[in-house]
């Protein structure tokens, strides 16, 4: 039988009458779409299309729970349907992802800022009048160093958090150590994407840290459009604190000290894990080719969409500091750079390490802190902190979110870290 199914039909689905099944087609718009459920549904053709999330979802009922048949259902729909609703199922997780963190700090939408990713080819959360607080924002990486200082001081917790960074790390096939102690590996785009969201899931990261959300992994994932971020180097740098094995190699741990015993939480002096000197690591190892420079050249300022830019490195005496630096590594670069621009400590240097490092190379260190004086977590065989450098580039594709008020004031004030450590102190 077919069926028309639509407001301005007569006709109906009864099953009821119908004791030994039916078989039918069903056609039908907003009725089939927006609420109704057909029994034994197992093939659907659907191209009705709106540009809201909300709306969407509601659309999404086809198959159900089918256990021992799913495999027998089949959708048949538009290229771009499948990629706007494969689109909204990324959002829905990284917002359920938001609410878990958010049940976890004990907080409610009125004390915790929460974000849903938007869409970039104009696609809206939900109706305008639905949205009357919430404000766009463009999230954007580049040029910057995203680190963790704030830890859970639990026993169970960090043990597990080893567990993933261990995990992770022997399966990175790219092992290498250099002479001066520090361990490193080669992790594609991917791995790193992967490796993300396993330490952005609820109870990994301290809630105060809060530049580890869904954007960070959002925003590496973004850039495979542009070739950004390719190829990522991850090192393990050696420390000062006890040996203990990590990443299936013995090295010396990070000695960070706890300046907040008192609490139920272990954060490091001035929000800070990471030593500048580590962000020169990487470029240790790369050298500086005449196309290679070119690139680096061609990198123009960071601004908002329609603003006029101008080159990071400017003509004249910055470019020839550079460009005398071809065939040597990029850190001598970097040092020629900083040189002309009056920089003389390592500190100071970070701007010239973010700009000198090529689009397509991201760098992750991991920091394994020793615990032997850390309450709580003395048992623990180390704490694993993050800090990941990111290229300076105006090519970097930005992620858009909504978010709610608090979100934004969040960012500026949340946390009290007016006294972040100025790396230009090293």
């Amino acid at each position: 039988m077919v069926k028309e199914i639509h407001g301005a039909s007569k006709e109906a689905l009864d099953y009821s009458r119908q004791n030994e099944g039916v078989s039918v087609i069903a056609i039908g718009g907003n009725k089939l779409s927006r609420g109704l459920t057909l029994e034994g549904l197992s093939v659907s053709y659907f191209l009705r299309s709106t540009r809201m999330y909300d709306t969407l979802m509601q659309m999404g009922r086809w198959f159900g729970y089918r256990d021992g048949y799913l495999d027998f259902c089949r959708l048949y729909t538009t290229d771009e349907l499948r990629d706007w609703f494969s689109h909204v199922a990324l959002a829905e997780e990284e917002l359920k992802c938001e609410f878990d963190h958010m049940a976890d700090a004990r907080l409610t939408p009125v004390d915790y800022g929460l974000r849903v990713r938007e869409h970039p080819d104009g696609m809206m959360v939900t109706a305008l009048n639905k949205m009357a607080y919430g404000q766009s924002r463009e999230v954007t990486f580049s040029g910057q160093l995203v680190q963790t200082a704030f830890f859970k001081r639990s026993k169970m917790h960090q043990e597990k958090n080893i567990e993933v960074v261990e995990r992770w790390l022997s399966g990175l096939s790219e092992f290498r150590s250099h002479a001066d102690g520090h361990l490193r590996w080669t992790a594609s785009r991917n791995q790193v994407a992967l490796f993300l969201n396993d330490i952005l899931k609820p109870g990994f990261i301290h809630e105060k840290c809060s530049r580890f959300g869904p954007e960070l992994r959002t925003f590496v994932q973004a850039q495979e459009e542009n070739g950004g971020l390719k190829e990522w180097t991850v090192i393990v740098p050696k420390g000062s604190g006890q040996p203990a094995t990590v990443g299936g190699r013995q090295i010396a741990l990070t000695a960070r000290p706890d300046v907040s015993s008192g609490h139920n939480y272990y954060s490091l002096s001035k929000a800070n894990v990471q030593e500048p000197k580590h962000e020169m690591l990487d470029l240790d190892e790369l050298e500086l080719t005449e196309d290679l420079a070119q690139d680096l050249l061609s990198k123009l300022e960071v601004r908002e969409a329609g603003m006029g830019a101008k080159p990071l490195i400017l003509p004249g005496s910055e470019t020839d500091a550079v460009m005398s630096c071809i065939g040597q590594k990029i850190s001598k670069a970097v040092e020629a750079l900083a040189k002309i621009r009056g920089k003389r400590t390592i500190g100071a240097m970070r701007d010239e390490m973010r700009q000198l490092r090529p689009s397509a190379k991201g760098l992750l260190l991991v920091y394994p802190l020793d615990t032997t004086n850390i309450r709580g977590l003395q048992s623990v065989p180390y704490v694993p902190a993050f800090a990941l450098s990111f290229p300076a580039t105006d090519k970097a594709r930005r992620v858009k979110y909504r978010v709610t008020p608090t979100w934004i004031k969040d960012q500026l004030t949340r946390f009290n870290l007016e006294d972040t450590l100025d790396e230009t102190d090293w």
